[in-house]
């Protein structure tokens, strides 16, 4: 559902508050319709789960290091700012990212 379509940097088209909340009833009432109908299937990912991500080049080079450090992870170092975990607790991915942006995010 778009509520808002930006026309520019500084500028966008809008509808009211009041058009808005007509749209998200609507859209709720539709989607609780559609999965008391059985509409969805939950989406599953494939076991292990994959994660890589690279570390921005801004970043001063403390932060790559700092992320080195981080343990308790099965987190390869892939590249000067890039790695890889390979997991089957998607929990663990969670507890990842937090531990990198209290690193990243000071």
């Amino acid at each position: 559902m778009v509520t808002k379509v930006a026309v520019g940097h500084n500028a966008a088209i809008t509808y009211s508050p009041e058009g808005v909340r007509e749209m998200l009833q609507a859209a709720t009432e539709e989607a609780v319709s559609r999965e008391m109908a059985g509409d969805f299937e939950p989406f599953v990912m494939a076991k292990p789960y994959v994660v890589e991500f690279t570390l921005r080049a801004s970043y001063p080079p403390e932060i790559p290091a700092a992320v080195d450090t981080i343990a308790n992870y099965p987190l390869e170092k892939i590249g000067d700012r890039s790695y890889r975990m390979v997991t089957d607790d998607a929990n663990q991915i969670g507890y990842l990212l937090d531990a990198i942006e209290e690193i990243v995010l000071p």
